[in-house]
Parts: C-alpha cells; sequence; structure tokens
C-alpha cells in the first residue's frame, strides 16, 4: 500500500472514532436531560393498608387502568399494616378522599 493511501485511511479511522465520541457525548447528554425532566414531574402519595398482597416497590400504579406512577416503597408500621409511597406523575391530580385498591 503506498504512503498516500495509508494516510487517507488512518484519517478516515481517526476521523470517524471522533465522531463516534462526540456523538456518544451528545447522546449521553440528551438522556440525562431527559432522564432530570422525568425525575421532577412526580409527587409523592402515602396510603396505609392491612395486607400488600405481594406489592412491591417499583410496581405500577394504575388509575382507570392506565399507568400513573409507581411505588416508591414500602413501610411496615408498629400495628402491622403497611405505608405505602407512590410517586404519581403531576398531571394527576387524584382527590384528597380517594381510596386505594391493591
Amino acid at each position: 500500500m503506498n504512503r498516500k493511501k495509508l494516510k487517507q485511511k488512518i484519517k478516515k479511522i481517526l476521523i470517524s472514532f471522533s465522531l463516534y465520541f462526540v456523538l456518544l457525548f451528545v447522546c449521553i447528554r440528551v438522556y440525562n436531560y431527559f432522564t432530570s425532566l422525568r425525575q421532577n414531574n412526580f409527587y409523592t402519595v402515602t396510603a396505609d393498608i392491612k395486607t400488600t398482597d405481594g406489592l412491591k416497590e417499583n410496581a405500577l400504579v394504575r388509575l382507570s387502568g392506565i399507568d400513573i406512577g409507581k411505588v416508591e416503597s414500602l413501610k411496615l408500621l408498629p400495628d402491622f399494616s403497611v405505608k405505602v409511597f407512590m410517586k404519581i406523575d403531576n398531571v394527576i391530580q387524584i382527590p384528597d378522599d380517594s381510596s386505594v385498591a391493591i
């Protein structure tokens, strides 16, 4: 292979790697931006229930069959009931007199 073709090939490889890393950096920044936006679009609701029936963290919270959030955590109370912490999408406003069913 002649020297000129080798230089061109190396140049193409370096440009390709440079573009790849720039694109990777941009993708990571965009992903982090949208992830941070998504994390701030929730509010926390709590409910005290007698039995969890297999309810676990990260389970989906649904309203009329539509996913509106997820179970953030479960805490056992002294009377052996369970306090459920749920993250609900800000778009959904749940009335204060609502009830929970599992």
